[in-house]
């Protein structure tokens, strides 16, 4: 059969001769008996090993391995239509297709999204705003779903949150408000004595030790106020308080008496009446001596301003007078630059002159040289174009006779070559005498020339070296003048600032001193006058008495 002989060729592939008769010609035919025959065969399921039971004929074979036939073999391998890249047997194909493939078609069964099971059941479950959650904090509230759990952490009773007035204290948000009206370091509250609003940890620590009106015990334990005193009437109280411990009211003029109780000072004033009336006497006795002295102290200062005064105008004077001396000397100075700087100008001037002769002697003497070398080259060249021509009309004579000669007899031929040879030779050595000459002469010209160019640079550099003098002596004026000129400036304010200085410490202390005094004698003038007014008063009552 054809199949048979296909088979033929693949095995024996060098030729495609018939395996009987071995003729590369050949025809063939379908045997159509043979073929029902071999149809007819009964033959097993290709998948037996894997468990098919099925056998009929190879005619039927092709339709039980078909996979979209409804007599398909149950145990053929394929792939899921799902693409998830499972192979599995045809029996299996619904089931996992239906249950258990990843990319399968399902929908969320909380928001109904459509998708991959494997997405579905992966990513999307993570993210699923309907997925239901427990609450992290284990309250009462179950299934809450993913998109309200924010929601119910702000309001959740179990969540840990921060008090707000910032004491640093976490709490669970059932005891909030029993923390921030009963217990928080840093609620609002008021003072109860000042009526200060503030923080509470700042009112009951430092706030009651500073409070203003804070009742306090009076510091002498005195009977006239009962349930304390406000912290801001203390000191006002203590100047009325009569168990306050003060001096005797004579001890400015030498009572040394021990301190006594305000309420004491009437007794103590009785019993130590002809002590304190000697102590007031004394007291006037040396408020007089010392009034005297400051009076000549007065006078003492006054004749030390004048003096200063008198000093001062002196060194006003001086000063005057420096800054005339000064001025007329700047004047100097500035008329001696003036001079420099005329003389600085006239010899660049000169400079200037002397370097525009030299540049027209040196283009001049170049001009000269060049018309000498022109000249010398020009007759150079018409010697040399003489000695040519005479050199030629010789040879052409040379060859008139030469050719004169081979036609006469060589004697004459001899005789006339040797006359030649005698004439050429005279008059190589005439031309060599004349070179010779003009070459002696261009040397000469060349050597002038360069002596002149020597002393043209020698004149720029003495020329040079004259500017650089100038300008340096000129430079050197100015820097003495400006020295000169900050030196005296440096004297004049150096001494204004020492006569400003003298000035200014004089004055001070004199203003200090009569300050002193007139201090001295106020107070001197209180006391002779409290002191009188109280003698006089003790020494009234006490004749009243009597």
């Amino acid at each position: 059969c054809k199949s048979c002989l296909e088979a033929s060729a693949k095995v024996t592939s060098v030729t495609n001769a018939c395996p009987t008769c071995r003729s590369e010609e050949f025809a063939t035919m379908s045997n159509k008996q043979a073929d029902r025959i071999v149809r007819g065969l009964l033959v097993y399921c290709t998948n037996k090993d894997k468990g098919c039971e099925w056998t009929g004929e190879v005619n039927h074979i092709l339709d039980h391995l078909k996979i979209d036939s409804s007599n398909a073999c149950p145990f053929i391998e394929v792939n899921c239509p799902n693409e998830c890249g499972k192979r599995l047997q045809q029996q299996y194909l619904t089931s996992h297709v239906h249950t258990e493939c990843p990319h399968r078609q399902v929908n969320c069964q909380y928001c109904h999204v459509t998708g991959k099971a494997q997405f579905i059941e992966g990513q999307h479950k993570e993210e699923c705003l309907k997925l239901p959650l427990t609450c992290p904090n284990s309250c009462e509230a179950d299934s809450i779903p993913r998109e309200d759990m924010e929601e119910h952490r702000k309001n959740c009773p179990l969540e840990e949150v921060v008090c707000p007035n910032e004491c640093g204290t976490s709490l669970q948000r059932q005891y909030l408000c029993s923390h921030i009206e009963k217990s928080c370091p840093r609620r609002v509250v008021k003072c109860q004595y000042c009526e200060l609003i503030e923080h509470f940890q700042f009112i009951d620590g430092d706030h009651m030790d500073e409070c203003p009106r804070l009742p306090i015990a009076c510091p002498n334990s005195c009977d006239l106020v009962t349930g304390g005193i406000p912290r801001a009437e203390v000191e006002e109280h203590l100047i009325t308080c009569p168990l306050e411990q003060i001096q005797c009211e004579y001890h400015v003029v030498g009572c040394t008496g021990d301190m006594i109780a305000r309420k004491d000072q009437k007794k103590h004033n009785k019993e130590m009446m002809q002590q304190h009336v000697r102590l007031v006497k004394q007291q006037l006795i040396s408020t007089r001596e010392h009034f005297t002295s400051t009076q000549q102290e007065v006078i003492m200062c006054n004749e030390e301003i004048k003096r200063v005064e008198k000093l001062f105008t002196s060194s006003r004077q001086e000063l005057t007078r420096a800054q005339i001396e000064t001025v007329r000397t700047v004047d100097k100075l500035l008329e001696r630059l003036g001079q420099v700087e005329k003389e600085s100008a006239t010899a660049q001037y000169n400079v200037r002159s002397t370097r525009d002769e030299l540049n027209h002697m040196l283009t001049t003497a170049v001009e000269d040289l060049e018309q000498k070398l022109t000249a010398a080259n020009e007759e150079t060249t018409s010697e040399v174009n003489k000695m040519m021509r005479e050199l030629r009309e010789r040879i052409d004579w040379f060859e008139n006779e030469t050719s004169q000669a081979i036609t006469g007899s060589r004697d004459n031929f001899q005789h006339v070559m040797i006359n030649v040879q005698e004439s050429v030779t005279k008059e190589v050595e005439i031309t060599k005498e004349k070179l010779t000459t003009i070459n002696s002469d261009l040397k000469s010209t060349q050597h002038e020339a360069t002596k002149n160019s020597e002393k043209l640079v020698h004149i720029e550099e003495q020329l040079s070296a004259t500017k650089e003098h100038l300008f340096t002596e000129t430079r050197r004026h100015q820097n003495d003048f400006i020295a000169k000129f900050e030196s005296i400036q440096k004297d004049l304010t150096t001494i204004r600032e020492q006569l400003c200085n003298d000035v200014k410490t004089t004055k001070h202390d004199l203003s200090q001193r009569l300050q002193i005094l007139e201090g001295n004698l106020t107070k001197v003038d209180k006391k002779r006058s409290t002191l009188t007014d109280q003698a006089l008063a003790k020494l009234e009552s006490k004749f009243q008495l009597e």
